[in-house]
């Protein structure tokens, strides 16, 4: 398995397919890194509303992907030390069990609820996970490397969203 930066419209349209619709992807600058198992994208993530401070984290897995600490390390280098980000934000809806399950397991902090805010009504939660937060789960990064914007033209022009198992989106985090 690989962990790559390349095939960036093809692993925001895999990680949108398995929101079954849910959200919308915003209009803007990304970054997506994806998994790759025999050709084949199994996870992916997609990086985006990115300010000085903090970016928005989309996610999905492939059901029965296990991933190995090392590819969580290495994914999160990019908000924590190329963006140099204090925290990742995730929204995800009430229901969706599995990802809540995985950002609590990454470290993620619930921070709140947006009342109403998904489809249908549905909850939708808020989380957080910051720098240090990470560092205390064992993730550490020895030598930072200097920011860089997400707007590089190799990866970044387009549109995001997001899912974690059955996440949501509207135009953030998941």
């Amino acid at each position: 398995m690989i962990l790559t930066a390349d095939r960036s419209k093809e692993v925001a349209e895999w990680v949108q397919k398995r929101c079954g619709g849910e959200f919308t992807l915003p209009v803007g600058v990304y970054q997506t890194l994806a998994l790759i198992d025999r050709d084949e994208i199994v996870a992916g993530t997609i990086w985006f509303a990115y300010t000085d401070t903090d970016i928005s984290l989309s996610l999905a897995v492939k059901s029965g992907t296990m991933i190995r600490r090392a590819v969580v390390h290495d994914a999160f280098h990019y908000p924590f030390v190329q963006l140099n980000c204090n925290r990742v934000s995730a929204e995800v809806l009430s229901s969706n069990r599995k990802c809540l399950k995985i950002l609590k397991i990454l470290g993620f902090q619930r921070e709140g609820i947006k009342r109403e805010a998904g489809p249908d009504g549905e909850d939708v939660e808020i989380w957080g996970l910051l720098k240090s937060d990470f560092a205390r789960k064992g993730f550490t990064y020895e030598s930072p490397i200097p920011a860089k914007s997400p707007g590089r033209k190799s990866h970044s022009r387009g549109r995001s969203g997001g899912q974690c198992g059955h996440g949501y989106s509207p135009n953030g985090a998941q």
